[in-house]
Order: structure tokens, then C-alpha cells, then sequence
């Protein structure tokens, strides 16, 4: 073996070496920074609810005259709907409701079948939006809601005819 084969040998072997001794270097420090974590889980399913016994909720509003129309109060029909609950881990429920969503006179509507026809939803006085969350207490009253027919301001509707339109209601926990 020449001089020059040996001392790029050597220099081989060297850093061979170094790479080993740092290696095991960050192998030791990676092993000194260890520890045992021991964690305790309460994992919580969601509530066991059934809305209206599973069954659809229908919201009859009956014959619709469209120029009383008004989004706020004519043909305010309650939501009947009813909660049965068992094996709640907490009576804070927050109920969240959603739909395929509308805007008529800059607000959330539900879509329905029918152009320039949604159908509003309150809690009480409040108009929701779609994708709005209300919390209430299982053990005392269930928020009060009410569906509203409501078109765009100052339109007509193109035909007349029965119109439909969902929304889908999510019970859990607050």
C-alpha cells in the first residue's frame, strides 16, 4: 500500500470514528432525556339521546299566502321535537344545528325546493344561523324552537306548490 493510500486509510478510519463517537453521543443524550409518563384517561362518549323517538319531525305551516311572507312572524310554527336521554355523563348539553344553507336579506336560511323560498329557524325570539350551537340543561326545559317561511325582500315566488327543506340536529356534550 502507497504512503497516499495509507494516510487516506487513516483518515478514513478517523472519521469513521468520529461519526461513532458522535452517534453514540447523541444516542446517550437522547437516552439520559427519557422519562416514564403515566397519564389517566376519562374517556366520555357522546350522550345516548334519541330525538323524537328517531322518527322525522314535520313542520306543517299549511296554505302560504307569499305576500304575507315576512321571515319574523307569520306562519311561525314550533319544532316539536323530544329528548330521551340515558347514560348522560352530565346533564350540559349543547345542541347544534345545521343546514343547507340559503341567505335571503342577509341571513341564514334553510334551502328548500323552491327559488326564493327558506324556511328561518328561532329560539324563541333569537333568528339562528345555520351552524349555531344552544346550550340548555337536559333536566330542565329544551330549547324552544319555531320555523319561519321567509323569502328575499320585495320578490314573489315563481310558482306555488309544497316546498320542503332539512335540518339536521346534533345533541352533546357542553
Amino acid at each position: 500500500m502507497s504512503l497516499k493510500n495509507k494516510q487516506e486509510f487513516r483518515l478514513a478510519i478517523f472519521k469513521g470514528m468520529m461519526v461513532i463517537g458522535i452517534l453514540s453521543g447523541v444516542l446517550n443524550q437522547t437516552q439520559a432525556d427519557t422519562a416514564n409518563l403515566n397519564l389517566k384517561l376519562t374517556i366520555i362518549t357522546p350522550p345516548q339521546c334519541t330525538i323524537s323517538n328517531g322518527d322525522e319531525i314535520t313542520v306543517s305551516f299549511g296554505q302560504v299566502q307569499q305576500g304575507l311572507i315576512d321571515g319574523v312572524s307569520y306562519k311561525r310554527t314550533p319544532i316539536d321535537y323530544r329528548l330521551a336521554c340515558t347514560s348522560v355523563a352530565t346533564n350540559a348539553l349543547k345542541m347544534s344545528l345545521s343546514w343547507s344553507a340559503v341567505t335571503f336579506n342577509g341571513l341564514s336560511a334553510i334551502q328548500t325546493n323552491r327559488t326564493n323560498l327558506g324556511i328561518a329557524i328561532y329560539q324563541d325570539a333569537t333568528r339562528l344561523s345555520n351552524g349555531d350551537s344552544l346550550n340548555f340543561n337536559l333536566l330542565g326545559a329544551h330549547p324552544a324552537l319555531y320555523a319561519v317561511p321567509v323569502k328575499p325582500t320585495g320578490t314573489m315566488l315563481s310558482d306555488a306548490g309544497a316546498f320542503s327543506g332539512a335540518m339536521t340536529m346534533t345533541l352533546n356534550y357542553q
